[in-house]
């Protein structure tokens, strides 16, 4: 049975909708899971939850970074969609949602996806996340299942945050999607 994620707590909003600064102490960052290495390329989904009182609103593209090991100067593509399609992230051509992040647990998410074959490839064991509208940036660890963050080949595309916990606009259903 499929079902589709539900928008756990996030909402896109107006753009006129005052941005809501919150801290690393309410926002956490953290893997949610990956879609494999799908023919040398891959993608891994990042939920940002606010656990604090206070909605939080963000838009646009998490900065990233990386850091332990070696892990070179890894560059960044924003891109609206993956492959331009709308699987994850959002259509071509769309704006960019300001997101609603509702207090007591709202989720906004992001993908972001590599390849895993061109050298060189990074043996980064942390990932700094850095969102526009939030003060300070998330450490994420490499998941145990990674060891260390699997990018290569000099450069990461990222998706857009959005509302909810698929990483995508409209939500999909993330078990059809990740490996976990």
């Amino acid at each position: 049975m499929t079902m589709l994620i539900p928008l756990s707590g996030a909402t896109a909003v107006a753009a006129s909708v005052p941005t809501l600064r919150c801290g690393p102490d309410v926002i956490h960052v953290t893997w949610r899971g990956t879609t494999g290495g799908l023919a040398g390329s891959g993608g891994d989904l990042f939920w940002v939850r606010n656990t604090g009182d206070v909605a939080c609103t963000v838009r646009g593209y998490p900065k990233i970074a990386f850091a332990g090991g070696r892990h070179g100067a890894m560059r960044t593509e924003d891109v609206a969609g993956h492959l331009g399609k709308d699987m994850f992230g959002i259509r071509s051509g769309e704006s960019l949602p300001t997101v609603r992040i509702a207090p007591h647990g709202g989720i906004a998410s992001f993908w972001v996806f590599g390849n895993d074959i061109m050298s060189p490839c990074t043996t980064a064991t942390r990932m700094m996340v850095s969102i526009s509208g939030l003060v300070g940036r998330a450490v994420v660890n490499a998941p145990p299942t990674y060891v260390t963050w699997p990018f290569c080949g000099g450069a990461v595309v990222v998706n857009p945050l959005l509302a909810g916990a698929s990483g995508s606009e409209p939500p999909v259903a993330l078990g059809s999607v990740l490996l976990r």
